[in-house]
């Protein structure tokens, strides 16, 4: 008999800028190992809501078909994390196969009877609240390039770009590309491994490098291809990244070729200066030689779509599982415990500290009530720092992980929280 699917709650309001690129999955289920799970699914799009309709809509049957394919999965956690990080390329290559620049973050929940995983890619962030205060709260990590992990995993993906360029075979063999792709990022994931572990960062995932490797080849296919067709057409101008070039600029992105990609901040068009955060740029040839044009910038180092962004931002996701003790069993009765769920979009962390949301949540009953709590404190926080409204799309959305039913404990006086 499945387990009755957990509580939520959902707030979301489009902001000011009227892009209304969110998108939030509740109500679905997916089956994986043999097991069946809630699902509850959140992206924030950007550069269009191609890509977040898209995973709206397909991504938990697509975790279903993919996980039931999954060979040698060693029970149910590892046949789910095989299905979404199988699902997470394969929609990202449709996106930009299909000439889709447009990404998204995406951050899940998934609830088995006895366990739960959040799996995300991007700066969607999960914030995991221990209810009944036995535990300390923690958050998703997120992909961006204030996360020196990401920056270090994006270093070495360059690196495996400007040393595949002087690979050669060690017996001498007339490798077709892709077989001498795979032979080189054997050897360079070898030499990864013992780097990473120098510098005191984890290992990357077995044949990650191979992996974004192989969607690069597919990217740059993909451009040479739209180069080719778009040489034998007559044009007037072009747009691209935000800047409108004539048919007498040089530096028209009519034939450009990627570039290497950097660390920068996005600059200002009206006085040129540089602002903002750390974002991952991806730089093209000009068609002037030795020039370089500046493309497409993320605030993200991971993302399903972008591809016309850096190469190495990847649509690769990180998941972490939890059992949920004492689910249905009497005799656990200590074990047993209450997590509530957050997943937001940057709408809310932009304006709402962890500890504010930690403490917020923990003293109404419901996961709507929840929601919609921390959305007034958004705007609250945005209205005291001088805005009308939310600036940002700012979708929120709250699970409460309860299987035992655990009431919470009765609360006193006014809790406070500064933000």
């Amino acid at each position: 008999m499945a387990s009755p699917a957990p509580k939520f709650g959902l707030a979301a309001t489009v902001g000011k800028k009227k892009k209304d690129e969110d998108r939030a999955s509740v109500g679905q289920s997916v089956t994986a190992g043999g097991a069946q799970w809630a699902y509850y699914g959140l992206f924030d799009g950007h550069g269009g809501k191609q890509a977040a309709d898209l995973c709206q809509a397909e991504f938990h049957d697509l975790v279903t078909k993919r996980a039931g394919s999954v060979r040698g999965a060693d029970g149910a956690l590892e046949a789910l994390e095989a299905g979404v990080r199988t699902t997470c390329w394969e929609l990202d290559e449709r996106l930009g196969s299909s000439r889709i620049d447009a990404g998204t973050t995406a951050t899940m929940l998934f609830v088995s009877p006895d366990h739960a995983t959040v799996a995300w890619v991007g700066d969607s962030t999960g914030l995991v609240v221990d209810m009944l205060g036995r535990r300390d709260a923690w958050t998703t990590n997120n992909h961006n390039p204030q996360n020196l992990q990401e920056v270090a995993r994006m270093k070495a993906e360059w690196g495996a770009r400007r040393e595949f360029l002087l690979f050669e075979s060690p017996e001498g063999e007339d490798l077709s590309y892709a077989d001498a792709m795979d032979l080189f990022t054997e050897s360079y994931e070898v030499k990864l491994k013992k780097h990473m572990e120098g510098q005191g960062q984890p290992p990357l995932r077995p044949h990650l490098i191979r992996d974004s490797m192989r969607r690069e080849t597919k990217i740059n296919e993909r451009f040479d291809r739209d180069n080719s067709l778009k040489k034998r057409q007559s044009f007037e101008s072009v747009s691209k990244f935000g800047k409108h070039f004539q048919p007498n600029d040089m530096d028209a992105t009519i034939d450009m070729k990627r570039h290497d990609s950097n660390f920068t901040r996005r600059t200002d068009p009206n006085d040129g200066t540089q602002r903002g955060p750390v974002v991952v740029g991806a730089n093209w040839h000009g068609r002037r030689p030795g020039t370089v044009v500046g493309g497409a910038s993320t605030c993200v180092t991971r993302s399903i779509g972008d591809w016309d962004a850096s190469r190495a931002v990847i649509p690769e996701p990180q998941t972490r599982s939890w059992p949920l003790e004492g689910a249905g069993d009497e005799s656990k009765a200590d074990d047993a415990r209450f997590d509530r769920v957050i997943l937001a979009t940057d709408g809310l962390w932009d304006l709402v500290t962890f500890d504010a949301a930690e403490a917020l949540v923990k003293i109404v009953d419901e996961p709507q009530q929840a929601a919609d709590k921390l959305l007034r404190r958004a705007k609250a926080e945005s209205a005291r720092r001088g805005y009308q409204g939310l600036k940002d799309d700012t979708t929120i959305l709250v699970i409460d992980l309860n299987p035992r039913g655990i009431a919470l404990p009765a609360r006193a006086g006014c809790a406070c929280v500064l933000s």
